[in-house]
């Protein structure tokens, strides 16, 4: 097995009052059959951990096999061990140890969604082991991912650990966990429409007061339909689905075209980022260069990264 270590031993806890609630951290994680990783395992630190190697060594391997098992990167067949005999392996397993971020036990919020999946060790500590194992679809469409907790953190080679039938690991228990990845590619235009990007994360809590954003969906509403009635090519075929409601009944009520997304969250998902230059129009981002792409995802993940820290400082001053 490989074991490599941080090469920044500071293990200061986290103060306890900048401990937002309901989240964890990552204490260590195990790969095995990941791209070039095989049977190594990573311990993290609470304040920075620094891995060091030469170029092909795992490094990003092992910051992927991360994001793959919070579901915040897709697996691919290309993902699976390929080893000196040439086969390609049928199976990858990723293991993720999660730890309260302060002291020994998790938070309320935490212990709610991990449930009896919480296990505690020495001096009562409070852990929980999630397996992330990718197989090769039965349709031939990629890699099929499934997820379980572990009664126990796995010993070196051994991944017979019978996994726990309950709970569940569901989205909720993934995203305790805060993970961004930010590598040599970085390209906000391939962010903009993923969820879990660090774009996507940013735009999920756009904080609009109920007042406010009750108001903007009524003006979209309106837009929208002020669009359909503007066109006569949309006002037509608004009156010809009017066909379809009355060919299914009592069963549908009304059928619409929404030219614009009803819900403000929906609108979100479609924001894009347009650079002007003097004297010309504004051009979509994705028409820009790696340049100018790369730095703007910078500067989205530091938005994100100010905004979290600003929820945690809030979430102190309550007293939550």
């Amino acid at each position: 097995m490989t074991a490599v270590h941080d090469y920044w031993d500071d293990t200061a806890d986290v103060p306890q009052e900048l401990t937002p609630p309901g989240v964890v951290r990552l204490g260590a994680v195990r790969v095995d059959g990941f791209r070039g990783l095989v049977d190594t395992e990573v311990t993290v630190q609470p304040s920075m951990t620094v891995l060091l190697g030469e170029n092909n060594s795992g490094k990003t391997s092992v910051l992927q096999a991360i994001a793959t098992a919070l579901r915040a990167r897709h697996a691919t067949e290309e993902d699976l061990h390929v080893p000196p005999s040439g086969q390609r392996q049928g199976e990858f397993v990723i293991d993720l140890l999660l730890e309260p971020v302060s002291g020994e036990v998790f938070g309320e919020g935490a212990a709610a969604v991990l449930e009896q999946a919480v296990l505690r060790g020495p001096n009562n500590a409070e852990r929980a082991v999630v397996r992330a194992t990718g197989q090769p679809s039965a349709d031939g469409s990629g890699v099929s991912l499934k997820h379980a907790f572990l009664p126990s953190w796995p010993a070196a080679g051994n991944e017979e650990i019978e996994p726990m039938g309950q709970p569940r690991v569901s989205n909720r228990v993934l995203e305790l966990l805060d993970f961004t990845m930010l590598d040599a590619q970085r390209d906000l235009v391939e962010q903009l429409r993923r969820r879990r990007s660090t774009w996507g994360q940013l735009l999920s809590r756009l904080e609009v007061s109920e007042d406010a954003a009750s108001d903007i969906e009524a003006e979209l509403s309106r837009l929208g339909d002020w669009i359909v009635e503007s066109s006569p090519l949309l006002d037509q075929l608004r009156q010809e689905l009017s066909g379809v409601r009355e060919a299914l009944g009592s069963s549908v009520a009304d059928v619409s075209l929404a030219t614009l997304p009803p819900r403000l969250e929906e609108l979100a998902r479609g924001i894009d980022v347009l650079v002007t230059t003097p004297g010309a129009a504004s051009i979509p981002l994705r028409m820009q260069g790696m340049g100018s792409r790369s730095l703007a995802a910078l500067m989205a993940f530091r938005a994100f990264a100010t905004a979290r820290l600003a929820s945690i400082i809030r979430a102190a001053s309550q007293g939550r």
